[in-house]
C-alpha cells in the first residue's frame, strides 16, 4: 500500500535526523509529532475500511 511505503520512508528520515548533529531537538520533534499523525491516520483510515466492509457484508 502507498502509505506504508510513505510511512517507511519517514521512518527512515526520522532515523536520518536523529543521527545529525546540525539538528536540534525542536525539529526532531517536529517531525516526530508529524509521523505519530500519520501513524494515527492511517490507524482512523484502515479502521474506517473495515467498518464499510463489514457494513455492506450484512
Amino acid at each position: 500500500m502507498l502509505q506504508e511505503q510513505i510511512l517507511k520512508g519517514e521512518i527512515e528520515y526520522l532515523r536520518n535526523l536523529t543521527s545529525r548533529a546540525d539538528v536540534g531537538s525542536d525539529e526532531v520533534a517536529a517531525a516526530r509529532e508529524k509521523l505519530n499523525n500519520k501513524v494515527k491516520g492511517m490507524k482512523l483510515d484502515k479502521a474506517i475500511e473495515e467498518h464499510v466492509h463489514s457494513v455492506h457484508v450484512y
